[in-house]
């Protein structure tokens, strides 16, 4: 039984707003062939993989079963993990440190560009009290905000230089999707979506996967 997990490579894609060139399984291999490539290791060498996707994104039902045969999970080991990647590195951990699995593969990927948002988003919801309301991720997010600012006596201004700040800091990082410098007007003369959130403030639309290989300390 390994006592302790190490990560022995990690990678992933360049996310985009749309990835119409290729299907989930295709993205997903962009980055899995990376992690391949790094450790010198096949997909015959896991022996087990932990997915994360999310039904509605991908469109079907058991989302992670179209990428059983980029993973290596053919006939084999596979668990999903639905749209939580920290739950799904914690998996791999757990198989691991539980002495059944030595080598584990770890890849999460989505498609937010083929589905509408706000009908998948709200499918998160309470089904009896919620759902109904219509609230989408960044509706309840706004409102969670309003609040915020109302109780902390925070201006939009003061927001919106979280936004350029965080937009500066992903110049930074070469897989960004929104690296662009942009002010504080820029941001609160962005499109309104809802109250205080502005287009600016809110996460764009993106595609995008990416992997990691863990390995029990008995096998480094």
């Amino acid at each position: 039984m390994a006592e302790r997990v190490g990560i022995v490579s990690v990678a992933q894609t360049k996310y985009s707003p749309k990835r119409a060139d290729v299907n989930e399984e295709e993205l997903a291999y962009e980055a899995i062939k990376q992690v391949l490539e790094d450790t010198g290791l096949t997909l015959s060498d896991m022996d087990s993989a932990v997915t994360c996707s999310q039904d509605f994104w991908d469109g079907r039902t058991i989302s992670s079963m179209n990428i059983q045969h980029v993973v290596g999970a053919h006939l084999g080991h596979e668990d999903n993990i639905s749209e939580d990647g920290i739950n799904a590195v914690y998996a791999a951990m757990g198989q691991i440190l539980s002495g059944h699995q030595d080598i584990v593969l770890v890849e999460a990927h989505t498609k937010e560009s083929q589905a509408d948002k706000s009908l998948v988003e709200n499918a998160a919801f309470d089904a009896i009290f919620m759902r109904q309301l219509g609230l989408d991720f960044t509706s309840a997010a706004a409102l969670q905000a309003k609040r915020y600012m109302y109780r902390y006596g925070l201006t939009a201004e003061q927001c919106a230089m979280v936004v350029v700040r965080n937009r500066a800091h992903a110049k930074n990082n070469p897989f960004a999707q929104e690296s662009t410098d942009i002010t504080v007007d820029d941001v609160l003369s962005s499109k309104l979506l809802v109250s205080p959130i502005r287009l600016l403030d809110a996460k764009p639309i993106s595609d995008g996967a990416c992997a990691m290989i863990t390995i029990g300390r008995m096998i480094l």
